[in-house]
């Protein structure tokens, strides 16, 4: 089991305390809404028995050292006694950040004052512009039908000056209520800005290295709390590191690994020129009487985008018994090979104008692991999971019910 689970917790009498910053700006009108924001904020955290603090109208600098002066006195020296931190910041702004009395501070600058607070949420809310671009916006009043009825081209956010700065800054001010066209959408991204996603990596070797993990790929090493592992099963069978003594350790378990069995095969992509015509009424069709195709599929009319201004395209599936007997053959050097045989089957096919080649070493799975369990915990200090389709069955539902273990297991590890 974990000693350390990575959820944040609320130890008794702790709080949460909210930072609520309100620029005015000489008393703006294009501004006064946001008071009875203010308002509204203060309530609601209230309720939640937040504590909270709230400023107005101040200067870079001036916002600096208030943040230093809350992250010095309440998140560093009574860190134990708040749960969380939310910082609420209303005020112009344009691309560049936030509009103080004076000088821009950006998200950046507010954000690395606060970064002592650790291992606790910090959650920031920055009601400001950000541009000047045109952006499609929906009436926002109460007519059932005003989201789908109206949707109109408006500049989000008016351009003027900071009264106090030479910058320019953007407002929210609109007389009727509307709603960009993105509202009610939640985007969560793999990564913090600037940061590497990983993928297209070949894991080489899986070592437990007392509470974690060391996992070294093409691209390097790196150290993990909890690893799973969805890969076709012969290559978890070959990967290097101590994970094949705990596989070994396990005789069962090796057994069951090593009957998991997959099918191969080699496929092509045919893509054509706008306007190209191919006269067959079927979007789909399984070949039997051919040594090499097996499936020929007219990938756009099979999508539904069966149009003259897009080039057609043919997805080919070989057969598993000649794709076993190439098995070892570069997929290049299989291109005009299956390509001969696709002219047999299909004698009237257009000349495409490029062609592309693919190999599945492992491509569906034949027979899965015993009794179809959906994942198996290899270990679970640290946590290692074996998971994917040959864990149930080959096909998209085969993913997803695996998929459905793995979160079912991760939770009950977790005490989640």
């Amino acid at each position: 089991m974990f000693q350390k689970l990575d959820i944040y917790k609320k130890e008794p009498g702790q709080k949460g305390l909210v930072l609520i910053v309100n620029f005015m700006f000489r008393g703006d009108k294009r501004r006064k809404g946001s008071n009875t924001d203010v308002e509204n904020l203060t309530k609601f955290f209230s309720k939640l028995q937040y504590q909270i603090e709230c400023r107005y109208d101040m200067t870079k600098k001036e916002l600096q050292d208030y943040f230093q002066e809350i992250e010095s006195e309440y998140l560093t020296e009574k860190s134990e006694d708040y749960h969380s931190f939310i910082c609420v910041i209303m005020s112009h702004g344009n691309e560049k950040g936030l509009i103080t009395k004076d000088k821009i501070i950006t998200v950046d600058e507010i954000k690395k004052r606060f970064t002592g607070f650790t291992d606790k949420p910090k959650l920031f809310l920055i009601q400001a512009c950000r541009g000047n671009a045109l952006q499609e916006m929906a009436d926002g009043s109460d007519s059932p039908n005003s989201m789908q009825d109206e949707i109109l081209e408006r500049r989000s956010c008016v351009q003027s000056r900071n009264p106090e700065s030479e910058e320019q800054l953007y407002t929210d001010s609109e007389d009727r209520p509307k709603l960009p066209k993105d509202a009610d959408i939640i985007v969560a991204y793999a990564t913090t800005s600037d940061s590497t996603l990983n993928t297209d990596t070949v894991i080489q070797s899986v070592d437990i290295d007392k509470d974690h993990i060391k996992v070294e790929d093409s691209k390097g090493q790196r150290l993990c709390d909890a690893l799973i592992l969805t890969m076709p099963v012969p290559q978890i069978l070959a990967l290097k590191g101590n994970i094949q003594q705990l596989i070994n350790s396990k005789s069962d378990v090796k057994k069951n690994l090593e009957d998991v069995s997959y099918s191969s095969r080699f496929a092509l992509g045919l893509f054509y020129k706008p306007g190209t015509q191919l006269n067959y009424s079927w979007s789909g069709k399984y070949i039997t009487d051919n040594p090499c195709i097996r499936f020929v599929a007219i990938d756009n009319k099979k999508r539904g985008l069966d149009s003259s201004d897009i080039g057609p395209s043919i997805v080919v599936h070989t057969s598993v018994p000649f794709s076993l007997k190439n098995l070892e053959t570069e997929k290049e050097d299989m291109r005009d090979i299956i390509m001969s045989h696709l002219k047999q089957v299909l004698p009237d096919l257009p000349e495409p104008v490029e062609v592309k080649s693919h190999k599945w070493r492992y491509s569906q799975v034949h027979k899965g692991y015993e009794g179809s369990p959906g994942c198996i915990v290899l270990n679970e200090k640290p946590l290692i999971i074996l998971a994917g389709d040959g864990f149930t069955h080959s096909n998209l539902d085969g993913c997803i019910s695996s998929a459905l273990s793995v979160q079912q297991t991760v939770k009950e590890l977790c005490k989640l």
